[in-house]
Order: C-alpha cells, then structure tokens, then sequence
C-alpha cells in the first residue's frame, strides 16, 4: 500500500490521454517525490505533485498510474544528498570517491555533472536504493543533481557586482554566491532554526567578503515574503526579494495556489 501526504494540481488543459505531449521533470530524494508535467507545445505546466513518503517510495511509484507513461521527454533530479565542485584541472574519474571523502560523508553510488559555464564538475553521492529506483522506473530519464540545476539556472542572472542565492529545503538550505559575474560559493548547510540560516549566510558573506548592505540576494524554496525566516533575513541584508519561476513557463489559473519559487529548481529541468 502506498503512503504518503500528496499534494497534486493539475491545469484543465490536462489531457492524460496525449501524455506523448509532455515532458515528465522528477526530483526526489530519501522522504520525498515531487514530479511535474509540462506540455512542449505550449511550455504550459498542467500537472503537478507533490508527495511527502512516510513508507516506501517504491510503492508510491507502483501505484502512480501517470509515473508509469511513455512520455516524450523526461528528467529526473536527486535532492539533497552530499556533494562538492571540483575544477575541470582536477578532475579525475578514477578520484573522485577519494575527492569526496575528503569533506563530506559517501553513499555508494559516486555521480558527476560537467558545469560548462564555470568550467567545473559537481561531484555527489547518492545511495544505491535511489540510483537503483531511477534505473528501474526512469530508465529513460536524463538524471542530474539538483544542485547542477540550481547553479545553472542562477549562472543565466546577469550577477553583476555581488548576487547571492538562497534555496531553503526542509532542514537543508543551499547558498550560491557569484561576484562579478563569478561563482565563488556554493555549498549546503544543515539547519534548526532561521537563526541558523542567517548565521551561516552572514558567515559566508564575511568569509567571501560580501557586503550585506549591497548584495541581491533572492530567495527559493519553502521561504514566502514577511514570514519569519525573511524577516530575519531582511534585519540583517539590505536588498532580499522572492524569487519568480523560470519565465518560459506558463501556468494557469489552477496553479496560483502553488507557491512556485518553492518548487523553482523542479521546473527549470524543463527544456
């Protein structure tokens, strides 16, 4: 029996019936699946869901009648599992097991995405049960981390003179810095409390020599203006605002209930 809390939306331009009209975006980690439909013909999103997992995944998947369909496209992102940038110079496959142990803990499964702009590898670890259920239900799927999405995507900002980007997540944040142009910083951090996330912000301001009274800073992921964590936020930056969705996307009346900046790195998988 599948469990798990879904929280499901879809466009009344939904037709399940031309699903070979749809590009399938998929993230999912240890305790949770979130997936989306995007029709290609018109970059409209008609179908979104969202699923905490209480039990096991697996069976959510099984008995997800749309999960099962051959669509034209589909992608498939990892959420929330280690990683670390290593320059194009020192990359090497046979190391990288050996390249991440030296800061963070290791899965099974070792995985890299090439980062063409800044001319670097993301290098993470995930457990074989993930690798293997993508394998098995997505066969098809361009797979991808989720931090390589979100780098991408802010590497298309114009990031002049000192950007800063904050995606919150549960109890994980991730925070990218560009100055110039130029990623210096990206990393995740574990946190409590929203003390937590401004402790680590402003400390990796000051370590990266980043002015919070002049830094754009914008916010993603479960984060919604005047609510506790942005006010602190804004205590402490100058100039802090609420991210907007990728603006190729369309989406329909059905969908303004959903706050989408929480779910930003999901839709910028489409392509």
């Amino acid at each position: 029996m599948a469990t798990g809390e879904a929280n499901n939306i879809k466009s009344s331009t939904f037709d399940l019936e031309h699903f070979e009209h749809y590009q399938l975006c998929v993230q999912f980690g240890l305790n949770q699946l979130t997936y989306c439909l995007i029709n290609n013909t018109s970059n409209n999103v008609e179908y979104f869901n969202n699923i905490i997992v209480k039990n096991d995944i697996i069976d959510i998947i099984n008995n997800d009648k749309i999960l099962k369909l051959n669509f034209a496209s589909s992608s498939v992102s990892f959420v929330n599992f280690p990683f670390t940038l290593v320059p194009n110079e020192f990359y090497k496959k046979e190391n990288l097991k050996d390249i991440l142990k030296l800061t963070i803990d290791v899965y099974d499964i070792i995985k890299s995405d090439p980062l063409t702009k800044i001319n670097a590898h993301l290098v993470y670890s995930i457990p074989s049960v993930i690798n293997d259920i993508a394998l098995t239900f997505f066969p098809n799927a361009k797979q991808t981390s989720q931090q390589k999405v979100l780098i991408e995507q802010f590497s298309k900002f114009e990031n002049k003179k000192e950007n800063a980007y904050l995606y919150i997540n549960n109890n994980i944040f991730n925070l990218t810095i560009f100055k110039n142009k130029n990623l210096i910083f990206n990393n995740s951090f574990f946190f409590e409390n929203k003390e937590d996330i401004i402790y680590f912000t402003l400390f990796s301001f000051e370590q990266h020599k980043i002015d919070a009274e002049i830094v754009n800073t914008t916010l993603y992921g479960k984060i919604t203006e005047g609510d506790k964590t942005y006010r602190l936020l804004y205590d402490y930056i100058r100039y802090i605002k609420i991210g907007s969705p990728p603006n190729h996307l369309r989406f329909s009346s059905q969908f303004d209930r959903l706050r989408k900046n929480e779910f930003y790195p999901l839709f910028s998988q489409y392509s």
